[in-house]
């Protein structure tokens, strides 16, 4: 198994809140939907009595894919009332489909390892329950493993989908990855400076056409744009753009979306109140 690199900042044990388990039904692969559809679940659980538990899809390349079915509600077919996996309760957490396993963590698998990430849509990595992830090494290293053996996840592809027009060399992500990180480390400029002076600098790599530029030639390009670009982000830094009374208002509802995703509390404030917190 390839070097597993785990953020230290990443914190997780599930709330069981059931938030992942509504609004989307779970991918399944063959081998899932065999295994689990062979078991008599009415027997079990009778108050599944009625209830589709599988759907069939249309997968890749026109072949039939599986997914878990979703209740009138919009909560997965296997979720119970105390919000509890029925799959997990009658054979255990790792017979659970293996999307179901992962969440919220990601892994991208790359040449310098397997790099692991989270998905803040759930409450309990936003509010940072539980643990350090580094603790549970061992389970994280077992959840990639059984990532790749399902073919879920990135390939270990050589190659990094920089947007939807190129994918870079991992040699030039790193690249990237060093100048962003030299620019960030620069003390002789204010931090506002050098946030705008990255963000800026990745405005021009996404315009570039970075086939034409790999290797040493795409380091030079880092070089003269980060230099040519110094003026314009201290320019941003010093005037920034006037922010119309629209878009405080929309960036208002963002910033209280977070709100209710952070703390579901945020949703029981009087309107007033949400918008002074």
């Amino acid at each position: 198994m390839s070097q597993i690199h785990i953020p230290a900042f990443i914190h997780f044990a599930c709330q069981q809140c059931g938030r992942c388990c509504k609004g989307w039904p779970v991918p399944l692969s063959e081998r899932d939907y065999e295994r689990l559809g062979k078991y008599n679940w009415v027997k079990t659980f009778p108050q599944l009595e009625g209830l589709p538990l599988f759907r069939e899809v249309a997968g890749h390349g026109g072949q039939k894919g599986y997914q878990t079915a979703l209740r009138p509600s919009g909560a997965c077919a296997f979720l119970d009332e105390r919000n509890r996996c029925l799959i997990h309760r009658h054979l255990g957490g790792q017979a659970k489909p293996i999307g179901c396993q992962v969440f919220p963590l990601r892994c991208a698998d790359t040449p310098a390892g397997v790099f692991v990430g989270c998905r803040f849509t759930c409450p309990a990595i936003v509010q940072g329950q539980g643990p350090a992830l580094t603790e549970a090494r061992a389970e994280v290293t077992r959840l990639a493993s059984a990532l790749s053996r399902h073919g879920a996840g990135a390939e270990g592809d050589t190659s990094v989908r920089f947007n939807a027009a190129h994918r870079l060399a991992w040699a030039d992500v790193l690249s990237v990855e060093s100048k962003l990180c030299g620019i960030l480390r620069d003390e002789s400029q204010g931090l506002s400076q050098r946030l705008a002076l990255c963000c800026l600098l990745m405005d021009e790599l996404d315009k570039a056409k970075l086939d034409r530029i790999p290797g040493e030639k795409l380091k030079e390009f880092l070089d003269l744009m980060a230099e040519a670009l110094r003026e314009p982000a201290a320019s941003l830094v010093a005037e920034p753009p006037k922010v119309r009374r629209a878009e405080r208002w929309l960036f208002s509802q963002l910033l209280g979306h977070f709100y209710v995703q952070a703390d579901p509390r945020f949703r029981e404030l009087p309107f007033g109140e949400r918008l002074r917190t």
